[in-house]
């Protein structure tokens, strides 16, 4: 039995890699359309009764109760189709014909300062579409940590197209904190941090309504930039239609100036920012499944 499942489990990753490596010579609209119009419709089938289809139901009631229908999971499952679709031939998003960027002086703003920067995301829309164009169009060599994924095939396929696109993301381990701290020491460098992570079995970001939270990558990030004296420049990537995104690079943010503790002021500002914009893009919000505000007020 056991011979069986890793047999069947290589022949579904051997059929996942190749049709990944046909993806890759594709226009990014072809590998888009197949996870939107023929995988997004599979599975939501295949899940709509899973636990976390009904979190989200349960979610939307409290924070958005007139998204709370089948149509809602349809877009949600199409834009989380359409991403995984896209990872293959990511690095084709990156030209300006497909994600456009405004408020470029605001990081030119904080590139005059002579200070580390430390640049945050959400993950809406395809978020990957940030450090990828972060690092083609916006800033050199974007660093951060990431998550891995449990399943190893999805690794492997992130893991790629983030290589391709020359972000360099940095699995935890016990030396992150000292790794992430030595990079923003080099002068230039920036750091991104995407702040709506699983931590602990839930979002902790944005806040809905909660306390700052003390352990996640906002609380990690915010640390890090009262330790160096970075400043925060928040961006929010949203998908306009097809393969198209708008990227907003908003003003930095010197989070020690806002007064009384720096980390919890600045998740307090931080979220002014992306509370709303999660909120007018939920159904483009991919990290919505594991966010769970059972026993909130």
């Amino acid at each position: 039995m056991a011979i069986r499942r890793r047999l069947y489990r290589e022949t579904i990753d051997g059929t996942r890699l190749a049709v990944s490596e046909l993806l890759r010579r594709l226009p990014a609209e072809t590998g888009s359309l197949i996870g939107g119009r023929v995988c997004a419709p599979v599975a939501l089938r295949r899940h709509h009764d899973r636990p976390y289809a009904a979190q989200m139901t349960r979610t939307l009631r409290r924070i958005a109760p007139h998204l709370a229908d089948d149509t809602f999971l349809a877009r949600w499952y199409v834009n989380a189709g359409r991403t995984m679709g896209e990872l293959p031939a990511l690095h084709r998003l990156a030209s300006p014909s497909k994600s456009r960027v405004l408020g470029l002086e605001n990081i030119a703003a904080a590139k005059a300062t002579g200070r580390p920067v430390i640049m945050t995301a959400v993950h809406v829309g395809n978020w990957e579409v940030v450090p990828l164009v972060g690092s083609r169009q916006i800033w050199a060599h974007c660093i951060g940590p990431w998550q891995p994924q449990s399943n190893r095939w999805d690794n492997r396929l992130i893991a790629q197209a983030r290589r391709r696109s020359g972000y360099k993301a940095l699995p935890p381990s016990p030396n992150l904190v000292r790794t992430l701290s030595r990079y923003l020491a080099v002068p230039g460098q920036s750091l991104i941090f995407f702040i709506d992570e699983i931590s602990e079995g839930t979002v902790k970001f944005p806040l809905f309504g909660r306390p700052a939270p003390v352990r996640c990558n906002l609380s990690f990030a915010l640390k890090l930039a009262v330790r160096r004296g970075a400043l925060v420049v928040p961006v929010t990537a949203r998908r306009l239609g097809g393969t198209q995104h708008e990227l907003v690079v908003h003003p930095p943010v010197d989070i020690t100036t806002l007064g009384g503790d720096p980390v919890e002021a600045g998740a307090v500002r931080l979220n002014e920012l992306y509370e709303p914009f999660v909120r007018a893009n939920l159904d483009q919000w991919y990290m919505l499944n594991r966010l769970t505000l059972e026993g909130q007020p």
